[in-house]
């Protein structure tokens, strides 16, 4: 990282607003399950120029993408934070980092003093449909994929982009259907407040457990930000699962 490109970068976005834009992205509607139009409708919030930002921060370059579409979450992560400065006088700077499942970082992260596990929720259709809008791709495709390996951008992106990349990932879920039913602690292993890992993630998702019901809109002070639990997140998955269990039950 060039301390030249840190000072652009710096003199680009410190204190300032970032370029960002208003749009709304709408689902294709299923004639056979009428839904509510409000629900088939989202607005979100669009940056664009962070080409620059991903440039300069990741090394190598992490994205082609030149913009972030805002999640409900990001909102939600920016309230605890800006609570967490507001009651603990004695925390005046943090640091955020992410992708937690990775067990080494993780297992170092929790030696530092006083760190806390926020489980960001999982995109929802509208705002995986949105990120699509934006890179240009299918939205209705998007959604097909969606409902057949879950609510994961990456992997989403990565079978717009390359169609045949499907049967490698199949053969991704298969292999982590393979190790949850070899050794089903591993379920147990990701739920509540543990050890994350990603030992058969294309198959096991994470969610946050919050309160019921939740508003995006509480007061972020109070709850458990960490508590988690896992599921399969579409059929098709999970029946790749139950019949790998069927042959190791045999």
């Amino acid at each position: 990282m060039h301390l030249e490109s840190l000072a652009k970068f710096y003199d680009k976005a410190w204190g300032k607003v970032w370029d960002s834009e208003i749009f709304t992205v709408t689902l294709p509607q299923d004639p056979g399950d009428p839904v509510p139009q409000q629900d088939l409708e989202w607005e979100y919030t669009r940056f664009s120029n962070i080409a620059n930002m991903t440039d300069t921060l990741l090394k190598p370059p992490g994205t082609n993408e030149d913009f972030i579409v805002v999640q409900d979450d990001f909102r939600l992560l920016l309230r605890i934070l800006e609570s967490e400065v507001a009651n603990n006088k004695k925390r005046s700077s943090f640091i955020v980092t992410g992708q937690a499942g990775i067990v080494d970082i993780w297992k170092g992260w929790q030696k530092q003093f006083g760190p806390d596990l926020i489980i960001m929720d999982l995109p929802s259709q509208l705002e995986i449909a949105a990120i699509v809008k934006e890179a240009g791709f299918d939205v209705t495709q998007a959604i097909a994929y969606m409902n057949d390996w879950g609510p994961c951008t990456r992997t989403i992106l990565k079978l717009l982009n390359k169609p045949s990349y499907e049967k490698r990932h199949m053969s991704y879920v298969h292999q982590a259907a393979k190790e949850i039913c070899n050794d089903p602690d591993l379920i147990h292993s990701v739920n509540g407040f543990g050890i994350l890992h990603s030992v058969g993630s294309p198959a096991l998702f994470i969610c946050p457990l919050r309160p019921t019901p939740f508003s995006l809109d509480d007061e972020p002070s109070g709850h458990g930000w960490g508590d988690h639990s896992s599921y399969f997140p579409t059929l098709r998955i999970s029946e790749i699962v139950h019949r790998q269990l069927a042959t190791v039950s045999m």
